[in-house]
């Protein structure tokens, strides 16, 4: 059996996780239909200069405490 979906790695820790693809289409604003996928929760997706990178709930975590602390610093 084949299940339609988006397949999200984290480009940290290497943690799998699967979205499925739902019936429901979004136009683009044209005549090109968009599908739409279940919600994966707690992932994010972050920009790293010129490229993105998917982050799963742990690795999202750890990087807004960095984030937090590094803002913390500055302000002292």
């Amino acid at each position: 059996m084949q299940i339609e979906g988006k397949k999200y790695i984290c480009d940290r820790c290497k943690l799998e996780s699967f979205a499925i693809k739902k019936e429901t289409l979004v136009l683009d604003g044209g005549y090109t239909r968009e599908p739409t996928f279940e919600i994966v929760e707690g992932w994010t997706r972050q920009n790293r200069g010129n490229e993105w990178c998917d982050l799963c709930p742990t690795c999202s975590e750890k990087l807004q405490g960095v984030i937090d602390k590094f803002w913390e610093k500055e302000v002292d």
